[in-house]
């Protein structure tokens, strides 16, 4: 993506994708703004930022392993969410039974992935860091689902 015309010619227009740090393909996701590499592994003209839950903080703080997870795989077949659509205690529960049945992906270490996120935010300005579980507990929209 280059380039999104806003009309006038005045301002370019900005874009931030989110993905979360359960991703499978997050290590992928925090190459795309640096500026080596090849041109077409890029997306340099985007921004970029995580959607954080407390979880994620929690084992980078006591050095915990980290389960990364295709989004196609990480839902629960009888109610249809996926880790995606929930969020606090809720996610919590659902990550660790995805865990718990072996359906990642890879295993990192927590403080792995935390520390490339800061190489990417020191040599990129990105990723934005948002706080799924807080975002959400303070929302004032929780009722509509």
């Amino acid at each position: 993506a280059r380039y999104v015309d806003q009309g006038g010619g005045k301002r370019k227009g900005s874009f931030a994708m989110y993905l979360e740090p359960w991703h499978a393909d997050i290590f992928d996701f925090l190459e795309l703004k640096k500026n080596h590499g090849k041109e077409e592994q890029r997306a340099r003209d985007l921004f970029y930022g995580l959607w954080v839950p407390d979880l994620f903080m929690r084992r980078v703080k006591d050095n915990g392993e980290w389960t990364l997870f295709c989004p196609n795989e990480a839902f629960d077949k009888e109610t249809g969410k996926g880790l995606i659509d929930v969020w606090g205690e809720e996610f919590e529960r659902m990550y660790t039974q995805l865990e718990s049945a072996g359906k990642g992906q890879k295993t990192v270490k927590a403080q792995q992935l935390w520390f490339r996120i800061l190489e990417a935010q020191m040599e990129t300005g990105t990723p934005y860091m948002l706080y799924k579980d807080h975002a959400n507990g303070k929302s004032n929209q929780q009722n509509l689902g």
